[in-house]
């Protein structure tokens, strides 16, 4: 039998009939998933979907209490490490921090039903903010 000879073509592309009971169901299976994913595609209903969200975006607003946002959001903010008591002018609860209530703050932010995980690592700089520990800069 000549390679160059198929069966059937699709935009150029050459197929053979399935010659055996496996090559039918595994074209059936191919085809059936392809229907499936368009049937799913096009009844969509955006309603249902919204339903099954699995993250919800929240935060604390400026009276502390929480409000959620539309999608995903990654928070950075700023805590101090054992090497800020070293530190010149810093605040006096800056200057307190122990590795117990670093580590205790970790477990806090950990055990949040609304949050996946947390990373801290050390950072360098230099900032302004409020000696009274409010606002920033």
């Amino acid at each position: 039998m000549n390679d160059n000879h198929y069966d059937v073509a699709i935009l150029g592309q050459g197929f053979r009939y399935p010659k055996t009971i496996t090559g039918a169901l595994s074209v059936l299976g191919t085809l059936s998933a392809i229907c499936f994913i368009i049937y799913t595609i096009l009844h969509a209903d955006s309603s249902k979907l919204e339903q099954i969200r699995v993250w919800s975006s929240m935060f604390l607003g400026a009276t502390g209490e929480p409000k959620e946002t539309s999608g995903t959001k990654q928070i950075q903010f700023w805590t101090p490490s054992l090497k800020t008591r070293d530190t010149k002018d810093v605040s006096e609860w800056e200057s307190k921090v122990t590795e117990d209530d670093i580590f205790k703050f970790g477990d806090i932010i950990h055990e949040l039903d609304d949050v996946n995980g947390y990373r801290r690592y050390e950072v360098f700089g230099h900032g302004k903010s409020k000696k009274n520990g409010v606002g920033g800069g």
